[in-house]
């Protein structure tokens, strides 16, 4: 964490706030703080590590382009030079306004209000006035790292994980990147817990880190999957269908896959549960572990064909 004194500074100086509260926001991984003063709304301010300034400027621009197209989202603040962002000895610090509400819930209704969210920021024409970044977790990359933690570990797999480490590898070969499905602005990280209910009944999607262009498809995978199953856990969902047809009911409002996107939905409702499958897997070797039961991620991997069936036939159902 950054220390009470240089952040003050740093909203004093760059912000132009003076006598501002803040405190961190739990189950960050990197410094992020509600910042609030005497009469105002509120802001965030997220704190990368110097590196980290071109992943910013990328951020950045995302959500300038969000505002432009009045599509609801956090805004930037600039700094009092008018900057984006501002570069500290402590870091790259960006400053945004706060999302008022309560987190969405996974009931029908605000799951429905959630797909309609996707699906209309889906919906935004993309133009060259302001290029976009490439959203940073789409499936080539993140397949790619996956390799990588299973390549790190492949010498010291022992016996009782030889045919996980296959089958996870295998299906890591399998994963389709859908790279030549239709490309929009895709949030990157869609799911309830990354949304906020606000007081007027809108559902306004949160935590812009990472997006940019990249397949609609993946983006929608992975917001079906997350509706479906919860992660870090044993699924505390019970099963109710009216949960991924309300997801498909939102998303319809504003924009219709085409039939390739449907045919080509399981992998992307499955290719975030196999990158965690990797992780997982390689850390079970690192510790010396072997047995158990297979986590959440396995559920998700599990569930992907019969979601894709479900959620193609609830798009081609006439209203």
């Amino acid at each position: 964490m950054v220390e009470p004194t240089e952040l003050a500074a740093l909203l004093l100086e760059e912000y132009g706030m003076a006598g501002a509260a803040f405190r961190a926001l739990p189950g960050a991984e990197k410094p992020v703080y509600r910042v609030q003063a005497e009469g105002a709304p509120g802001w965030v301010l997220r704190v990368y590590p110097s590196e980290s300034e071109a992943a910013v400027a990328a951020d950045a621009t995302v959500l300038a382009f969000l505002e432009r197209r009045g599509y609801p989202a956090e805004r930037v603040v600039p700094t009092r030079s008018g900057a984006a962002w501002a570069r500290r000895s402590i870091g790259v610090a960006l400053l945004s306004t706060f999302v008022n509400g309560r987190a969405t819930g996974f009931s029908p209704a605000d799951l429905r209000r959630l797909g309609a969210a996707l699906g209309r920021l889906h919906a935004l024409p993309l133009d060259d006035s302001l290029p976009l970044p490439r959203a940073r977790m789409l499936p080539r990359g993140e397949i790619a790292y996956a390799r990588s933690c299973l390549a790190a570990v492949a010498d010291r797999v022992p016996a009782e994980l030889h045919d996980r480490y296959a089958a996870v590898e295998a299906a890591l070969d399998a994963v389709d990147w859908c790279e030549d499905l239709p490309d929009v602005l895709v949030h990157n990280d869609c799911h309830p817990g990354n949304s906020v209910r606000t007081p007027d009944g809108r559902v306004v999607l949160v935590d812009w880190e990472g997006a940019g262009r990249g397949p609609a498809v993946v983006d929608l995978g992975f917001l079906l999957v997350s509706g479906e199953i919860t992660a870090f856990g044993p699924n505390r969902l019970r099963p109710d269908p009216r949960r991924l047809a309300a997801i498909v009911d939102g998303y319809r409002e504003h924009r219709a896959p085409e039939l390739r996107e449907l045919e080509r939905l399981p992998s992307a409702v499955r290719f975030r549960s196999l990158v965690a499958a990797a992780g997982s897997l390689a850390r079970r070797v690192e510790r010396r572990a072997s047995g158990g039961e297979p986590p959440w991620w396995w559920a998700r991997y599990l569930a992907a064909d019969e979601i894709a069936v479900r959620v193609r036939r609830r798009f081609e159902e006439r209203d």
